[in-house]
């Protein structure tokens, strides 16, 4: 009985081998891919695109986001100053060539 319970467990040690092989091959397969487009000049430069484009837009929508959101505290008497002037700049802000230190 020992022999055939032994067997049962080489067989499913076999079985496990395999299946790990085959996974491995698989991850493998997926490394090299990954390598490859991360080596590819064409494709980074296209990712660069893609963040700098992606960084852009998500800044253009956040500021357009704030921008809404402080508008109706601008009628509150006590932070009225400050939410008008943090509008205005976030509105009417161009960029700025100098040096910080030359705007004081």
């Amino acid at each position: 009985m020992p022999d055939s319970e032994q067997l049962q467990n080489n067989s499913d040690l076999i079985e496990s081998i395999a299946s790990l092989e085959k996974r491995i091959a698989e991850q493998n397969q997926l490394l090299a891919q990954h390598v490859q487009n991360q080596t590819n000049i064409r494709s980074r430069v296209v990712a660069g695109l893609w963040t700098g484009l992606g960084t852009v837009l998500g800044a253009t929508v956040m500021v357009s986001v704030i921008v809404i959101a402080l508008k109706p505290l601008a009628n509150v008497q006590w932070i009225s100053p400050i939410v008008k002037k943090v509008i205005d700049d976030l509105e009417t802000r161009s960029p700025n060539l100098r040096s910080p230190q030359a705007n004081r």
